[in-house]
């Protein structure tokens, strides 16, 4: 998500950027969405050469079986959703489980 930040912040030319997190039993959910100038179709479709960060993002996210959609309006700003399933966010080992490196984010602690 963090690709989502800053193509929003470089490319979006956006007032607004909102930054989401839904966290419950079945998974986790973090959003990330601006009211910036979208991102053209083509770009959408397959990048931009010499770019990696969607095809990056859309790789890492189906690395570790989670669901990615870019939703976009031209002129109307775009929406990144990445759903990661309860059985990767929370995996049985407890030190690299999402909730366990979410819970050290927040107390401060370094995340592992």
């Amino acid at each position: 998500m963090r690709e989502a930040l800053i193509q929003a912040f470089t490319h979006a030319a956006a007032a607004t950027i909102e930054a989401e997190m839904i966290y419950t039993n079945s998974g986790v959910r973090m959003i990330v969405r601006d009211d910036g100038r979208g991102i053209d179709t083509k770009i959408l479709e397959s990048g931009r050469i010499g770019h990696w960060r969607i095809m990056g993002m859309r790789e890492r996210a189906e690395s570790i079986r989670a669901e990615l959609k870019i939703g976009n309006q031209s002129g109307v700003g775009t929406e990144v959703d990445l759903w990661i399933p309860e059985r990767i966010a929370f995996a049985q080992n407890r030190d690299h489980s999402l909730r366990h490196r979410i819970q050290r984010l927040f107390s401060g602690r370094k995340a592992t």
